[in-house]
């Protein structure tokens, strides 16, 4: 199963904590390495060889998606060597790698014609962290089907517990009245390492009449009281849980909440 790169979970993260929009790729194309493309590995070399365009991939189902086309390399002019990964990049020399795959070790020698069959290439988002239709959404944008648009807003709420990728624990968990709301925070650290943290305190208002509870998740949406899987964005369990009294509330100072996208 293929994955993104960091460079791209930063670029994303940054897309939709309106930090720095990301550009869709103009063309996708599919690179043959010896070794983990993030690492140590080393692209193929060999007369003829050369990355192949890759522009159609499904739309992404169940926060996976694929290509919809088979992929031929050129005939081997000579031997390529071992290919152990696949990667997925944004020019045809060069440019951002936007995922990789790790697939059987083959050996490709002169004369040999290499290809990579329809659906062979699936690339996902692991479940939990990020909402079904934003991960959809997200794989969409990166792989040239529909483009995401930056949101207006970004509210951070909070529950008593998991709110699921399907946002089906937000209605039972999400608290209601005695002074809560979601909050607007638009300002967000630039990712790094698929992880980007509040710019600023995140002071929640006081809880008034009834205590809300004990708080174990949070969560980000883009919108300020909706609770479908549609406006879930991300969601993740605090550190360690906070009881909610009466007067009491909820602070995440600058850097501690932390949104990373983790399995991908």
């Amino acid at each position: 199963m293929g994955v993104l790169s960091v460079a791209v979970c930063n670029k994303m993260l940054d897309h939709i904590l309106k930090t720095t929009p990301m550009t869709q790729p103009t063309n996708i194309y599919i690179a043959l390495f010896d070794g983990d493309p993030e690492a140590a590995g080393a692209e193929c070399t060999g007369a003829t060889y050369a990355r192949v365009q890759a522009n159609g991939w499904s739309n992404a189902v169940t926060r996976a998606l694929s290509n919809e086309a088979k992929l031929e390399f050129p005939e081997a002019g000579a031997d390529w060597g071992n290919v152990n990964y696949i990667a997925i990049y944004d020019a045809i020399t060069g440019g951002n790698l936007l995922g990789k795959d790790d697939v059987t070790q083959i050996t490709v020698n002169s004369g040999d014609n290499l290809y990579i069959a329809i659906g062979d290439i699936d690339v996902s988002l692991a479940a939990g962290g990020i909402g079904n239709s934003w991960a959809n959404s997200f794989l969409d944008h990166i792989f040239k089907n529909s483009p995401l648009s930056v949101p207006t807003n970004i509210y951070v709420g909070y529950a008593t517990a998991t709110p699921q990728d399907d946002a089906s624990g937000l209605a039972a968990g999400e608290p209601s009245g005695n002074g809560y709301a979601r909050k607007n925070i638009n300002a967000w650290d630039a990712a790094a390492a698929k992880l980007a943290d509040n710019t600023g305190a995140i002071l929640f208002d006081a809880c008034t009449t009834a205590p809300q509870g004990t708080i174990t998740h949070f969560f980000i949406s883009d919108n300020l009281t909706l609770q479908a899987v549609a406006n879930l964005i991300f969601h993740g369990a605090l550190d360690s849980s906070v009881v909610i009294g009466v007067g009491d509330q909820l602070n995440f100072p600058a850097g501690d909440l932390d949104i990373e996208i983790d399995g991908a």
